[in-house]
């Protein structure tokens, strides 16, 4: 080993010194961290107030509920399941505690009481017959559990049906059920049965031992969706009934259901109002619940399992539970306060009873992570929320399709202009197209730091002017050089992501290119386009920096910058991917062994010595995340949890969900990027042969486009954003390339400088 290569390998050992010591400092931080809810409640009453956003909300006179949600902790819900988002869908992830997914349409309400008739025959009877098993005395079962297994077996995803259940039943605490949303007999496209509630607490067998599903909850009202609406004072008698020490209830209002359902029969402004009314009833139904509970003992959880009615879906979540101050509720999953996964209300309903959580719960507790705002500004920030988010959601689309004819269009323009085919398209102008696609990238990011959602015409007027200002800045500032405005383009976007990330990433929460709560499972840290952008910035930069920094200088500079980027990705109090620790060690790693002159031939001994730095990587990632409290720990950590506890199924059942979701990605917008640059990319190294030229001009460009190949390919294979983020990664790699080809040809250099030169070269050979 040379002494260059020794004082590199100490200058990047330093950094990841100082990095890994101010992760620690974050780790073992008590500043800011989450606070539990309680331990003390013996009772749990869980109202599901189903297909009602925050939203929804504003308009009706609701005073029992705002009464309730003023003393509560809130937050906005993430309803996603797995496969179609529907309420039978969020009832099983509640009771499983992790992603699951309904059966169909026609058995996902098919709960009943055991003396209630089904057809000809007893529930119970039938239910024996389903099951093998005997059935209960009294209570409830679900004649539609066969269907509801056997679609979560189908997901890979180890969803134990029933699990929140099960751990009620071990620590010995009673569980009811008590709704009724029936309606559609009369419609032939509806089935009559709507009793879906049962499955947030029944049993893997599908018992659930007390509470009332039937008919007889249900009083005639022409005026109501179906003619039929809740008999709150029924429904109250039978709550009271149930309401004993060790229990949790759930009473579901039942009468919004039947109003979103019978939707698609009323005309537009009378959907709205039998909506409003139904939460008016729902209103009335929570006052007479409450008047059963004692705020000083009891815990009271309102939850919307289905995506709202007005078709957003972020949902109501709120928890009040003695001695807790009113805030704001955090996820651990998802790290931003006043957001939670649905996945976390089983953990939740057993950690304020002080139960431990089953190992096949997979969700954790909610804890409290803001409560310096009042009642009214928790709710003004929910709802403001959601609006960047919806207006994130109307965004994307028309954002990644510029992204992309952009990208189309700057490789058609250096295709004429190397063929010579108009005199309107001139070297410079294409210099600053590419410079100008490179610049579009973090401004979408920027474009958060300006409030869009309420005037949205402004925001692709912001894109364009911040997109061409940064480009020309980028070659204001590089005028010395014709190369520093593409090292310039490129370090703006590895600066502004790396520089998010560490400040809280908060550019990446409802950007185009980032992450919402309405679409995804994890909305801190780095998303995968993300990952993708600042990954394939930083390969390329390092190239050109190494190239541009004359003597080992170039090189140690070009080796920093990959490892900020990986520990920037890689730190579960950062980045949090561990798709990037997968993919960006063995293409950093490779790159840097290349720009440092050490030859890497393709062997089974490089391959080993890749997936040895690997999980290397991975092992340390998981210690610092393991080193954390758990309510704390990202997906990584929660990872690592399951398969010690469940065994190696959990890392198959990933590796099917993975594959399964990167086919599924194929036909996205992002896809369409791709043959138009790879087309070029070909006709670059196979016909117009304009790459060789460029690297042997650029030596070190060689090394970061063999870094950049492992990552797109690996990139591809480890996320399940699938063929998105090699189409971001190809995105910056055909820009940066039309920018080098763009550059003057070479001047005559001065005997000093041409030494110089013709050394590094040899060193980075």
């Amino acid at each position: 080993m040379t002494d260059s290569t020794k004082r590199a390998l100490t200058w990047v050992a330093a950094v990841l010194a100082l990095v890994v010591a101010a992760g620690v400092v974050v780790v073992t931080s008590d500043e800011g961290s989450p606070r539990r809810l309680t331990d003390r409640s013996d009772r749990v009453l869980v109202i599901s107030l189903p297909y009602t956003s925050w939203s929804d909300l504003e308009g009706p006179d609701l005073p029992n509920l705002d009464r309730l949600l003023a003393d509560s902790s809130i937050a906005s819900l993430t309803t996603r399941t797995v496969g179609r988002t529907d309420l039978i869908g969020g009832y099983v992830t509640v009771g499983a505690g992790t992603r699951a997914t309904g059966g169909s349409t026609t058995t996902d309400g098919a709960a009943f009481g055991v003396d209630e008739v089904f057809g000809r025959d007893r529930a119970g009877d039938v239910y024996e017959r389903q099951t093998g098993r005997k059935a209960p005395a009294g209570g409830i079962v679900h004649l539609g559990l066969g269907e509801i297994q056997q679609a979560n077996e189908e997901e890979h995803l180890d969803a134990l049906v029933g699990a929140l259940g099960r751990a009620l039943d071990d620590a010995g605490f009673t569980r009811a059920v008590i709704g009724n949303a029936d309606g559609g007999s009369r419609f032939s496209t509806f089935p009559e049965h709507q009793r879906s509630a049962a499955a947030a607490l029944m049993g893997p067998s599908g018992k659930v031992p007390a509470g009332r599903v039937d008919a007889g909850l249900l009083t005639d009202d022409p005026d109501s969706p179906f003619g039929r609406r809740l008999d709150v004072e029924e429904v109250g008698r039978v709550f009271a009934d149930v309401w004993a020490d060790k229990s949790v209830v759930l009473v579901e209002a039942s009468d919004v259901v039947r109003a979103t359902r019978y939707a698609p029969f009323a005309i537009k402004g009378q959907r709205r109002f039998l909506y409003k009314e139904a939460l008016r009833a729902s209103d009335e139904l929570i006052g007479r619940l409450l008047e059963e509970v004692d705020p000083e003992r009891d815990t009271v959880v309102v939850v919307s399992p289905g995506p709202s009615a007005l078709g957003e879906t972020l949902s109501v979540v709120s928890v009040r539970a003695p001695g807790v101050e009113p805030g704001l509720l955090r996820s651990p999953s998802l790290r931003r306060p006043g957001f939670v996964q649905i996945v976390d209300v089983a953990p939740m309903i057993l950690d304020v009873l002080g139960l431990e959580r089953p190992t096949e719960i997979h969700g954790r507790p909610m804890t409290i992570a803001d409560t310096d705002r009042g009642p009214a500004a928790r709710r003004a920030f929910l709802i403001e929320e959601i609006e960047k988010a919806g207006f994130r959601d109307d965004a994307v689309d028309p954002v990644i399709i510029t992204f992309v004819v952009l990208e189309v269009l700057l490789a058609l323009g250096a295709f004429l202009l190397f063929r010579g085919r108009t005199r309107r398209i001139t070297t410079e102008r294409v210099r600053f197209g590419a410079l100008a696609v490179l610049a579009f990238v973090p401004v979408v990011y920027l474009a958060r730091l300006i409030p869009f959602h309420d005037a949205p015409l402004a925001y692709p007027l912001f894109l364009i002017g911040a997109t061409l200002a940064i480009a020309q800045a980028c070659r204001v500032i590089g005028r010395r050089n014709p190369m520093d405005p593409i090292i310039v383009a490129l370090g703006v976007i590895f600066g502004v992501l790396a520089l998010d990330v560490l400040l809280g990433a908060q550019l990446q929460l409802n950007s185009a290119f980032g992450y919402t709560p309405t679409v995804g499972v994890r909305i801190s840290g780095f998303g995968n386009i993300s990952y993708a952008a600042i990954a394939a910035s930083a390969v390329l930069l390092a190239g050109l920096v190494a190239h541009r920094v004359l003597g080992r200088r170039g090189v140690h500079f070009a080796i920093g910058i990959l490892a900020l980027a990986l520990i920037a990705d890689a730190a579960p109090f950062w980045g949090a991917d561990v798709g990037g620790v997968l993919s960006m060690v063995p293409a950093f790693g490779i790159t840097a062994a290349l720009l440092l002159g050490i030859t890497v031939r393709w062997r089974w001994r490089t391959v080993l010595l890749c997936l040895g730095a690997v999980m290397i990587g991975v092992a340390i990632a998981a210690a610092l995340d393991l080193s954390q409290p758990e309510a704390q720990r990202t997906h990584l950590g929660r990872f690592i949890e399951q398969v010690r506890d469940e065994g190696f199924s959990q890392v198959t059942g990933t590796l099917a969900h993975k594959v399964s979701q990167n086919l599924a990605t194929i036909t996205s917008i992002w896809g369409l990027m791709l043959p138009g640059v790879l087309a070029f990319l070909v006709y670059l190294r196979f016909v117009s042969k304009r790459l060789a030229p460029l690297m042997q001009r650029i030596p070190e460009l060689r090394s970061a486009l063999v870094g950049f190949s492992i990552l797109a390919v690996l990139g591809y294979i480890v996320n399940d954003s699938g063929i998105n983020v090699p189409a971001m990664m190809l995105g910056i790699l055909n820009a940066t390339l039309i920018a080098l080809l763009m550059l003057p040809a070479p001047t005559k250099a001065t005997p000093a400088k041409r030494k110089a030169t013709t050394k590094k070269a040899r060193a980075a050979r």
